[in-house]
């Protein structure tokens, strides 16, 4: 489901330990975005692909468990406060398709894009084109796709779009900057990255690689670690916001516990992830000409309650609590 709240990715096979697994979405509405996803086994995906490919979908009685998985499993991120699960499938039995399936249920399915409007990589649109696939083929919603989004760029009717939604298949001849099958297979153009890290002033580090922007100073730059990549651009954006907002004082003591708590030692990598976007949220409302100072103090006493018993961060906690006391009188 794309964060957005609409849209599909039909993704290839994962392994679930050392089962192979093929990632399906079960709606009990018939929206395909609104549903869970389910994990089958090889026989009980080739027993319902090609009524899923005749017909557009199928009703179906599904049986197996519930398990909570990783995006190592499934490259799926869910939003807050959806639960990180799918079914992992047992038995799966054919109810209805094609003609008894259109008499019983509509069905809808939503594919969108990004793609650039101009040379400027940080100009983008979004698009998207929701369907019922008993009655529209996938491709028709791809042409849809594809004339809008040369109607509304200037790259001579050959839009670039930043990322696909298939990793079974290619559907469009205009260029792609990261298809979906790549980016899985980790396959990713470090060259292209590059480019979109001088122009949103981040640094990724990827398996491992460190890609640099070559055009900034990064040497005192705090890196926060997110989900195995850092983010370095934003949270340096936000200091210096801070800094040329007469707040230098604030500004050093957020950069203190950045770094503190992501070289925890006694903080989990998910633990890490909570504090930096509570600490990035922080320091964003703080830099505003006119901060809310209610949430700014909510956020604040969050952290601090929440880190002042971590051994290696408490003290970068207790140095920012009186800058930020100050700043919300």
């Amino acid at each position: 489901m794309v964060l957005g709240g609409v849209g599909s990715l039909r993704l290839g096979s994962k392994f679930l330990g050392t089962k192979e697994v093929y990632p399906l979405g079960a709606s009990s509405n018939g929206i395909s975005h609104q549903g869970i996803p389910i994990l089958l086994g090889e026989y009980e995906y080739r027993r319902i692909s090609q009524s899923i490919q005749e017909s557009g979908g199928c009703l179906a009685s599904v049986s197996g468990y519930v398990k909570i998985i990783s995006q190592e499993v499934l490259p799926v991120r869910y939003g807050a406060r959806i639960p990180k699960l799918a079914i992992v499938v047992d038995d799966i039995e054919i109810v209805k398709n094609g003609k008894n399936l259109e008499q019983t249920v509509e069905l809808l399915t939503t594919v969108a894009i990004t793609f650039g409007t101009d040379y400027e990589l940080t100009n983008k649109k979004w698009s998207f084109c929701s369907f019922d696939p008993i009655h529209q083929p996938l491709n028709q919603a791809i042409d849809w796709l594809k004339d809008y989004s040369r109607r509304y760029s200037t790259f001579e009717g050959r839009p670039i779009i930043l990322a696909d939604f298939d990793e079974h298949m290619d559907h469009f001849t205009d260029p792609i900057e990261f298809p979906l099958a790549d980016v899985l297979r980790d396959q990713i153009d470090r060259y292209k990255l590059g480019e979109y890290q001088r122009a949103l002033y981040y640094t990724f580090n990827i398996q491992g690689d460190l890609i640099m922007d070559n055009s900034q100073d990064n040497r005192n730059a705090t890196f926060i670690n997110i989900g195995g990549q850092q983010f370095v651009g934003r949270f340096n954006n936000t200091i210096a916001n801070l800094n040329a907002s007469g707040k230098q004082e604030f500004a050093n003591a957020l950069d203190e516990l950045a770094k503190a708590v992501n070289d925890s030692q006694h903080l989990s990598g998910t633990d890490k992830i909570e504090k930096g976007e509570v600490i990035q949220k922080l320091g964003e409302e703080v830099a505003k000409p006119q901060p809310n100072k209610t949430m700014a103090k909510a956020l604040g006493e969050g952290l601090m309650a929440a880190l002042k018993s971590i051994p290696d961060v408490m003290k970068a906690a207790t140095d920012l609590a009186p800058f930020l006391q100050n700043i919300l009188r």
